[in-house]
């Protein structure tokens, strides 16, 4: 190895903002690179055993690593499930994904609807619950924990996050943080 080729991988690993050695995680560096995004949703009141739907659907060529969601109920245990291939009725609320690196002008390639309605919920893909009060947990459902665990979803596929109330008796109101990262290659060959 060069002294040439030991000074290319040493600035290959050089941060492009903080200009130092990367030793944070890939999430962080995704965020500083401008292709971190998070849809930040309150949802409307969920009546006892009622739904809250919110549809995801990445454009052809972007691949969107779906990481573990924010997620909190304000009165009654919510349960989160991620569904792939759904069907969406026209209806629901136009959603924009927030770039978490406020600096950057990149825009989320995936078009978001919150109280969206379906007709087909599809393939589950994942399922956590949680429960009330407390502070938002960055873990899946307040039960998954770790950055490595995502989901790389497909292009120009519709996926849906249901909530579903199952508590008893009372309404609540969930908040979610969904955070992803935007990529051009699904598969590493």
């Amino acid at each position: 190895m060069t002294n040439q080729s030991v000074v290319n991988a040493i600035m290959n690993n050089t941060d492009g903002v903080t200009k130092f050695q990367t030793t944070i995680d890939s999430d962080h560096r995704y965020i500083h690179e401008g292709i971190g995004f998070e849809l930040p949703v309150t949802t409307a009141t969920i009546n006892a055993a009622g739904t809250y739907y919110i549809s995801l659907k990445p454009a052809a060529g972007c691949y969107v690593h779906l990481k573990p969601t924010k997620i909190w109920s304000s009165a009654n245990i919510l349960k989160y499930e991620l569904y792939e291939g759904s069907t969406i009725d026209a209806a629901g609320d136009v959603a924009t994904p927030v770039n978490k690196n406020r600096n950057s002008t990149t825009v989320s390639k995936v078009t978001c609807k919150t109280a969206a309605t379906t007709t087909v919920d599809g393939t589950l893909l994942d399922i956590a619950t949680v429960d009330t009060g407390g502070t938002p947990s960055s873990s899946s459902g307040g039960a998954i924990g770790g950055g490595t665990d995502e989901i790389v979803l497909k292009p120009n596929t519709q996926y849906t996050v249901k909530l579903t109330n199952i508590g008893l008796t009372t309404a609540t109101v969930g908040y979610l943080g969904l955070f992803w990262y935007e990529e051009t290659t699904g598969v590493s060959s």
